[in-house]
């Protein structure tokens, strides 16, 4: 509005008529932003949290967005988005494979590198079958 040759008062006056009818609350767009991503897009934490900081907005609005929308913390939201991949995957690769696509899935979901190895290494692919069919 400054570069737009408005005065100063009259910017004033619109800030203050917008935040007292809660169109500019960083807190509420924070949450619904989270909350709009992860249940429609099915991003995770960390990629939502990257998306917030592009936005400017406070680190602790962030926060709190995260924590309302994964109130029970990254893992158990990657548990989640790995098991609805995982059933949704209908092609018959190899057990590595399918490792692979799904450690790439959270990554790209956003979902921390370390959580989504925590997940994808804690699932079996298949690919013991073979090794304990060769012992007995």
């Amino acid at each position: 509005m400054a570069r737009a040759g408005y005065p100063v008062e009259e910017i004033v006056e619109t800030i203050d008529f917008l935040r007292k009818r809660r169109y500019l609350d960083d807190v509420a767009f924070a949450r619904d932003f989270a909350s709009e991503r992860a249940e429609r897009r099915r991003w995770g934490p960390a990629r939502i949290e990257t998306a917030l900081k592009a936005l400017a907005l406070a680190d602790q609005h962030i926060k709190a967005a995260l924590a309302e929308v994964f109130p029970f913390g990254e893992r158990e939201a990657g548990e989640r988005a790995l098991l609805r991949f995982l059933s949704s995957e209908r092609r018959a690769l190899s057990p590595a494979k399918r490792q692979a696509r799904a450690y790439r899935h959270l990554l790209a979901r956003g979902f921390t590198p370390e959580t989504a190895h925590e997940l994808v290494s804690s699932r079996d692919f298949g690919d013991t079958e073979g090794l304990e069919s060769t012992k007995n």
